[in-house]
């Protein structure tokens, strides 16, 4: 969840709680172009519409969700390592237009990007 926390108004800096930004489900953060999680994490132009200023550079890949892919060039979906049950596992999502970062529960039968860390 560390890496999607990368807006100053969470605690300590701001009023949002560490833990309210990791177990809420919603769209979060600054909606400011440029100042929100969202917009920091996208690749920015030519390759999408964000500032890249986190380093995440994440691409509008698209996701599906059991009926068809969806979403290229304008949303991205990424799976999280947090259970939400047997069927479902929480999701996070960047969408064109939108300088926030969602947070979702996910059915585990979609297909859904991953971020591969290096040790």
């Amino acid at each position: 969840h560390y890496e999607w926390n990368i807006e100053n108004n969470i605690a300590p800096f701001g009023t949002t709680s560490l833990s309210i930004f990791q177990t809420n489900t919603s769209w979060r953060g600054s909606t400011n172009t440029g100042v929100g999680p969202g917009d920091k994490m996208k690749a920015n132009a030519p390759y999408w519409d964000g500032t890249n200023t986190s380093g995440f550079i994440a691409l509008s890949a698209g996701y599906y969700d059991g009926g068809g892919f969806t979403g290229q060039n304008n949303n991205a979906k990424f799976w999280t390592a947090t259970t939400f049950s047997t069927g479902y596992s929480y999701g996070r999502s960047l969408s064109s237009s939108n300088a926030r970062s969602n947070r979702s529960v996910e059915n585990k039968l979609s297909a859904l990007s991953v971020r591969c860390l290096k040790d």
